[in-house]
């Protein structure tokens, strides 16, 4: 998908994504075309709300989830389902939404807000979408 590489090359510049390794050319690997994972899309969605693994914050693929449930982006059950059935369309939805309102790291702003302040985010649009809660 050739219209991918600007959403990885966004990623990365944004720190969110690192790659799955680095290519003979030291440029990082990024496997586009294979399946992501709830840890995978859990890890970027922590380090959009700043947390940071490479500083102990969480583990990849062994934390993620405990950060992710007690930040309110999924239960326990949710986890469990997810794990058992694989990262689907409408999991990375329900994470999404819900990291809206999760606290960025040392912050009493949430992610909505500092889209909003941003200028991503229409406020009226937020506060659209928290009616949904």
């Amino acid at each position: 998908w050739a219209d991918g590489q600007k959403y990885i090359a966004y990623g990365q510049s944004m720190g969110y994504t690192n790659g799955a390794g680095t290519m003979a050319d030291g440029r990082p690997k990024f496997l586009q075309s294979s399946a992501a994972s709830l840890d995978m899309y859990l890890t970027f969605v922590l380090r959009a709300l700043g947390h940071d693994d490479q500083a102990g914050d969480f583990g990849w693929n062994t934390t993620s989830r405990t950060l992710a449930v007690r930040l309110g982006l999924l239960t326990d059950a949710d986890v469990q389902s997810i794990a058992a059935g694989g990262l689907m369309r409408d999991h990375v939805a329900y994470i999404s939404y819900h990291a809206l309102w999760a606290k960025l790291k040392n912050s009493t702003s949430t992610l909505g807000d500092k889209l909003v302040a941003a200028g991503v985010l229409p406020r009226a649009a937020l506060d659209a979408a928290a009616g949904l809660k």
